[in-house]
């Protein structure tokens, strides 16, 4: 299956190594969608992050327009399973390009499990509410395998599978 964004103007740049430069966007990426618990506070420490992925492979979304990445999905390995991982600038969210990522996933792998926060009590950097993906994730069929902590006890999240 191939993956066809051209009607967003978007083009999916699939990449095992990641720039300087990329990853201080993706950095940006991450601190301003996820919640403020998860964030990294330096390129350091989200370069140590990337560190522990084993066998990643990187996808950026760039906006053919302005070559600028527009959002961020990988892959990777952890545990004997198969992980992903979407991250989506606002300005591409609720059109569609999660699922049609995620299916691409899904075609390419066996089994792909993730860890998503399940509730919507976390706040992002700018102070608006984190909103779960896990009605986005159980429209399109994953199943809840394990719901658990964070090793601070700070975070709840639930384990998905496709």
């Amino acid at each position: 299956m191939k993956i066809n964004l051209e009607a967003f103007n978007l083009e999916l740049l699939q990449k095992s190594l990641l720039s300087e430069e990329e990853k201080k966007v993706l950095l940006r990426l991450w601190n301003d969608e996820y919640p403020i618990i998860i964030s990294h506070s330096s390129l350091q420490s989200f370069n140590h992050y990337l560190d522990s992925l084993e066998n990643v492979t990187h996808y950026l979304l760039m906006d053919l327009s302005y070559n600028i990445i527009k959002g961020w999905a990988f892959t990777f390995d952890r545990d004997g399973l198969r992980w992903f991982a979407i991250i989506l600038s606002p300005t591409i969210q609720k059109k569609g390009i999660g699922r049609i990522i995620l299916k691409y996933f899904i075609s390419k792998e066996k089994h792909l499990s993730a860890w998503v926060i399940d509730n919507d009590r976390y706040v992002k950097s700018n102070g608006q509410p984190y909103l779960s993906p896990l009605l986005f994730y159980t429209k399109l069929g994953c199943r809840i395998s394990k719901k658990d902590t964070s090793a601070s006890g700070e975070l709840s999240v639930i384990k998905i599978d496709f």
